[in-house]
This record gives C-alpha cells, structure tokens and sequence, in this order.
C-alpha cells in the first residue's frame, strides 16, 4: 500500500473517530421494543443467574440467550425523576426530559384533571371520532415534545397500548373485547380501568399476534409492544415465586418475538430492546402499609379540607366507584371549619396519590382562604361597627398585598385566552381544507387521523377558554373591590371568590401558616403536621410507625435568601425535621446538596435558614449511606462542592435513594416553550402568548409539596397495594431494566454488561443512534447521552498504521 493511500485511510478512520464511527457502524434498519411496566432491574438480573434444576439452564432462558450471550445489558439503568409509571415512560418514549409529573395532574385555576392513566374514556372518545391520541400524548403535543414513535412515517410504525399512544389499532381492539368480556364478565372491563392501564391477556394476544404479523411487511420500521403483567402483579402479591412466574412469561415472550423477528429477511438489521419505566419496592414476607392522606387532610388535625382526588377512595368504593368516566372526585369534610356543606363549589385540596409511595399535593391559596374567612364573618357582623370595620381592614391589607401579583396574572392570562381564541378561529379554517375522504391505505396508516387530531384539541382549547373565562371573572370582581364604601354584605362570595379553583401557588410562608378556620390562631406548619404524622400500632418490625418519610417543596430560584442566587436555574427544599432539611440547587449542569436547619418562610416571600453541619438523617441519607462512591476524595469535601450531573450519578446510584438528587429537582424543572403544531399562519405576536400560555399551563399543575412515604408505607388510598409500590426514590422503586441485543448486521456487542450508570434520557437516544438517525429537523436535541458502550470504536490494524 502506498504512503498516500495509507494516509487517506488513517484520515479517514481519524475523521470518524472525530465525528462518531458508532454512525458509521450502525446498521440498524428496524427495532422492535418491549415494554415492561414496572419490572426491576435487580430482580430480573437475579433470577436469569439462577438455574432451573431440571434443565440446567437459567431460570429466564430465552432472556438469558439473547440478552444475555447475543446482546448486551445496561447493568445499573435507573429512572430519571420519581418512579412513576407517567413520568418516566414521558422520559423514555420522548428521549427529553419530562414535561408530565405524575399519573394525574390539576390545573390550580380551573381544577381540570389531566388523568393520565385512565383510558376507557379515551376508547369511547376514540370511537365516537372526538379523541384520536391518549391524554398524555395530547400533552406533549400541545407542550412541543415529539415522540420517539414520530421519528419514522407513520406507514413505518407499530404500536401497541399504552400511556403515550398515538391514535389507536381498533381492529385489535374490537377482535380482543368481545373475547375478553366473555372470558373474564363485563364488570372486569370496569375493574381494569381502574387499576391502572393493564393490558390484558386477551388484548396482548391478540397485539402479539398483529406485531408478528407486521414484522413481515417491509416497510414497517418501528414496532413496541407494551406490558404491564409485572407491575400488577407485584403491586397485589410480595411472594417471590409468583413474581417469577410473570417474569417467566416475559420470558416466553422474548423467545417468541426474537423468534418471529430471525423468521423475516430483515432478522440481521434488526434490534431487539427490553425497558422498564421503574422498579418496585417489594419484599418477601413484608406487606405494604396504607396511609390515607385524603382521611387525614380531612380531619381537624389535617386542617378540615374538601379533597378531590381522580378516583373514588376505599372508604367510598361503592357501584358508582365502578364509573370509569370519572376524573375528579370530591371527598367532603365535616370538620371543615368556614366550607361546611360547601364542598362542591369550594373543595380546598387536590391529591394525585397514584404511584403510591408519594403523593403531590396542591392547597388552596392561603390568602383566597384568608380572604373568604373574612367575608364570612363581616357579612355576620353589623354594618359600619368597629369589628366590621377592623375585618374590612385586615382584608384589603391581604388583597391590596396581592393585588400587583393577580392583577398581572389577569392581564396576561387575558392575552393568552385572546390568542388561543384566534388560534381556535385560524385552525377551525384549517379544518375546513383538510381532506374530508381518505382511502383504505389512508386509513390503514392512520392518514385519516390528522383533521381527528386538531379537531380534538380544538375542542379541547374552547373546553379550556370557558374554565378560564370562569377563573377570570371572579378574580376580576374581587380586585375591583375597595375599601372606599365597602359593604360586605353586598358582596355574593360565590362571584368574587373562585369556585372549583385553588388560585395561585403558595409560598413557604403560607405553607408554614396556613390559615383553617376564621381564628388568627386557627393556622397550621404542613412540613411539621406531615412529618410528625405517626400511628400507635406497628403489625410488622420492618415497618417503622411514621408514613411520612420526607418532604419536597419547589423554591422559585430567584427567592431572596437563597445562596447563590444570581445563577440558579432550579432549587428545593426538603423538609425531614426542623433541624433535618435541606436546599438542592441547580445553576446550569452543576448541582449542589446543602444541609440546612430551621427554614422559614417570610410573608414577603423570602427565605432565612440557618446552616447544618452535615451528619445522618438528612433527606435522602447520603452521609451515613455506605454505597455512597466519591471515588477516593473525603466524603465531607466532596458533598461540599457543586458537581455535574454525570459525577452525581457515578457517586449516588448504588445509594438507598439512588438518583433522587437528581430525580427531584427532575420533577420541578420549568418546561421549554410550545412551537407550533399545524402551520395555520399563526402570527408571531399569537405564537410568542401561545408559548406563554403552555408554560403557565405546565406551572399550574406543579403541587404546593411532594410528600414522600417511609419505607413499606404508601398513600394509595384507593386500595392500598399490599404487595409492593413505587413512586419513591428508593434503590428497588427505581432501579429499572434495559436490555438489547440484534441481528448479525446491527453492530450490538454479544455478551456485554454495561456496568457504568444510565437513566432513562439515555433510551430513545440510544436506539436512534443505533439506526443511524438523529431528530428530526426542528425537533429539540435529545440532552441524555447514548451508552457509548454498544458502539465500539473502530481498531486500527498494523496495515491501517
């Protein structure tokens, strides 16, 4: 070989180590995805260890072949945020950090339910031409977040049913349900909408049958096939062997597909992936514990509130707790205070308890509380008398306090609501050109769903309009009023107080001070009420007599008071004890944990807190945790210096809380702006108050707090899962499972163990770097990186040299 040509090659190969030879490698032309709803990354990696004693061979044998000798496994693969199904199948089926924050979520100002898990309405809605996509995927379309599905044309895609579906395979469905009414009775179809989305077994096989089927036509790139046998199975049952069992069955499914897929010609060009959304907290001989939050927020120790919650609790699951329509249920106290008998136009408390060892709580503003306490009592007070007119005062000192605040809100809001109408107006035309007919090929590959989709939305924007119409007038009512010949008892509560509506965010001060009943003293500590909530019997040793573990509050990064606070993008406050607490902050890619004790909120907003000495006992217990790795480096001056997220992850993930410290403040980021989904010729004034309309629609639905339950405790007050749950981030809730391997012409290493750590933003692009693409144009870059592991450098030969 000469120089010149020895050269151009070393230039050559130099360029692609420069630019990424995993490119050059991938040969991937199809995937197809397993979806395994909740199973454990340790548990699964257990069992496939073991040998079955008649055979000799592992107890998993088809995973242990083609994952284990034929592909490869993300060993240490964890959740990104909290271990809740919602979330985290955001994060991986988007490849972008999460826009979505639990199974359900409620919007302050109007109490719209985003029931995220709930999908008969969305058959009924599907075949009735008014929903076409699941409530979740309607949401990252509204928020900008493409899926990792829209990567490939629709005539290239196979999907199955799940949380993040986009439109639906109706044949398959309308093949399985008659089958599976008769099978199982009507009343399971009721039962299983309420427990989650469970894929049952008559649906699954008749997707498994259809996925094959579809493996043989060539154009099809794209294939999932979703599951969640695990993750209710071991919610219900901690015995060991029974959860085996259902891992022997995904097994079997692994041996089935992996068979079906070496049956095609396109066998050597495609990749086989096993994922998991999250782990669970499971343990032999150890039953899960139930707390109900919605009893106790009920209660005079809890502050007498109306609680809505999206399904009906235990104590109330009767006939009508069968309707699988329902989204917002209101559960009445007795012993509220001021509201009695007034649950249904003011409830004052909205619980999202699903995912069961944590529960995001949103309470009504304290100062609407304070300001309808006080309407109440001078309208029982005579006219112009010194105690009415000392009440009058007190209540423009509160309003005129937040007048600035709401005003502001009202104005923009406004802005917002006008643009959306004349979006409504411009995509109602678009309607109108769009094609009214469409072949069966159209229809096959979903071509006819695109008019469905935007009607659907527009439908759902002037839904949206009227809740907001309603929050904006009485809010308008109530900042007209004046101190100037103000008569209380001219004043109609229901039309300046906002019904159905929680109002603005609390501060740390009102959580701190929040007002229950008419008395100045009648005022509670939530941190100090909820993590000194304790039960008098304790059944089990391994479960201790405090729920409540700790709690999480959002602090706006620009709070006076907080540490360095020119440059924070993000910061919490965790709340274990008045001298257990403390801030995680984020400025950029740097995060910070620093201990702190005796955090107060001051009613202009700021903070003041005293620093701690670090020690155990602090949330999330990183001091004292032995599995704690800081690579050599003292651990007191390691935690004391700001670190990226990468070093975070290597030092935390074999921790009891694993990636919590990233995974909370995951949970608060602020969303990115919406882009235009169907070009309508939006003008660019509309699209600059569209974009600011989708990020206060994301803020409105972040909770006051984020309570988080002991070990073996859970808040799932529906049916408290004894088998196990999640939602934490507890070592087994958020350990989950990534596992992959391909054909000849793939390029996946056979027998690799990935033992460095990933999280679930490494996924989607993962596999797309493995097919050789990239997001599309105008896509927003997926920020998690590949497993570098599965793309093996080229190796220069001694000729190449």
């Amino acid at each position: 070989m000469t120089g010149a040509i020895r050269g151009r090659r070393a230039l050559f190969l130099a360029i692609a180590l420069l630019a990424g030879a995993d490119l050059l490698q991938a040969a991937a032309r199809r995937v197809v995805i397993i979806k395994a709803d909740g199973v454990p990354g340790a548990l699964l990696e257990q069992v496939r260890e073991e040998r079955d004693p008649e055979t000799g061979k592992s107890r998993l044998p088809w995973i242990d072949e083609v994952f284990g000798r034929r592909g490869a496994r993300i060993a240490n693969f964890y959740v990104r945020g909290i271990s809740l199904s919602t979330p985290s199948w955001s994060i991986i089926d988007t490849g972008l950090h999460q826009r979505v924050h639990g199974n359900v979520e409620y919007d302050r100002f109007t109490l719209r339910a985003y029931d995220y898990l709930n999908f008969v309405p969305f058959f009924f809605g599907y075949a009735l031409s008014r929903r076409v996509d699941m409530p979740g995927v309607e949401v990252l379309d509204e928020a900008g977040t493409p899926l990792l599905i829209d990567q490939f044309p629709a005539e290239e895609r196979f999907q199955s049913f799940q949380l993040f579906q986009r439109g639906n395979r109706w044949s398959t469905v309308g093949g399985a349900l008659p089958y599976h009414a008769k099978l199982r009775g009507p009343w399971r179809l009721l039962e299983d909408s309420q427990t989650g989305f469970e894929v049952s077994a008559s649906i699954g096989e008749r997707t498994e049958r259809d996925l094959t089927a579809s493996l043989h036509a060539p154009r099809e790139r794209y294939f999932d096939f979703f599951t969640g046998d695990y993750d209710h199975t071991a919610h219900l049952n901690n015995n060991r062997d029974t959860q085996i069992r259902v891992l022997r069955s995904l097994d079997r499914l692994v041996g089935r597909l992996w068979t079906a897929i070496q049956a095609t010609p396109q066998g050597p060009e495609t990749i086989l992936a096993l994922v998991s959304d999250h782990g669970i907290n499971t343990m032999p001989g150890v039953f899960s514990q139930g707390f109900s939050l919605v009893d106790w927020f009920g209660s005079p120790e809890g502050g007498g509130h109306h609680v809505i919650t999206n399904r009906y609790p235990l104590s109330e699951y009767k006939l009508h707790g069968l309707n699988p329509f329902v989204s917002a249920v209101t559960t009445s106290s007795a012993s509220s205070t001021y509201l009695k008998d007034d649950a249904s136009r003011y409830p004052t408390a909205a619980l999202d308890l699903d995912g069961n060892e944590r529960a995001a709580i949103e309470l009504r503003s304290n100062d609407l509380n304070r300001l309808q306490m006080l309407l109440v009592l001078m309208a029982a007070e005579p006219a112009r008398s010194e105690q009415s007119r000392a009440l009058a005062n007190q209540f423009f000192s509160i309003l005129d306090r937040q007048r600035p605040l709401w005003s502001r809100t009202v104005t923009e809001l406004g802005e917002e609501m006008a643009a959306l109408d004349r979006e409504i107006a411009r995509q109602k035309k678009a309607l109108k050109r769009m094609p009214k007919r469409f072949s069966s090929e159209d229809r096959f590959y979903g071509r006819d769903r695109t008019p469905r989709r935007l009607l659907a939305h527009v439908r759902g924007w002037e839904q949206e309009e009227k809740l907001y119409a309603g929050y904006l007038a009485s809010m308008k009512k109530l900042l007209a009023l004046n101190a100037d010949g103000f008569d209380a008892k001219k004043v109609n509560i229901g039309d300046v107080i906002p019904q159905k509506s929680l109002g603005e965010a609390n501060s740390i001060y009102d959580l701190q001070n929040y007002s229950i009943g008419p008395a100045p003293e009648r005022t509670m500590n939530y941190l100090a009420a909820l993590k000194n909530i304790s039960v008098r019997n304790v059944l089990q040793k391994e479960v201790g007599p405090d729920p409540v573990d700790f709690i999480v509050v959002p602090v706006p990064p620009a709070t006076p008071g907080l540490p360095e606070r020119g440059p924070l993008s993000e910061a919490v406050w965790l709340y274990g004890g008045e001298d257990r607490q403390a801030l995680i902050l984020r400025r950029e890619n740097e995060i910070r944990y620093l201990p702190v004790k005796n955090l107060r909120g001051a009613e202009d907003g700021s903070i003041r807190f005293e620093d701690a000495p670090w020690g155990s006992g602090f949330p999330l217990h990183l001091w004292e945790d032995p599995q704690l790795d800081t690579a050599g480096q003292p651990r007191a001056e390691w935690l004391e210096e700001w670190h990226d997220e990468r070093a975070w992850l290597k030092t935390v993930y074999r921790t009891e809380y694993s990636t919590g410290i990233i995974g909370v403040l995951e949970q608060f980021r602020e969303p990115a702006p919406r882009r235009a989904m169907w070009d309508a010729g939006t003008p660019e004034a509309d699209e600059v108050l569209l974009c600011r309309l989708e990020r206060r629609r994301r803020r409105l639905v972040i909770p006051d707090m984020l309570v988080f339950a002991s070990d073996h405790w859970n808040f799932n007050t529906r049916g408290f899962n004894p088998g196990g749950n999640h939602g934490s981030f507890f070592q087994r809730s958020a350990h989950a499972t990534f596992l992959i391997a391909g054909g000849a012409e793939t390029g996946i290493p056979q027998g690799l163990v990935v033992t460095e750590p990933y999280d679930t933003l490494s996924f989607a692009p993962t596999i797309l770097r493995l097919m050789g693409m990239a997001p599309r144009s105008g896509d927003p870059p997926m920020p998690g990186p590949v497993v570098q592991e599965l793309f093996a450098e080229p190796k220069l030969t001694e000729r190449d040299r």
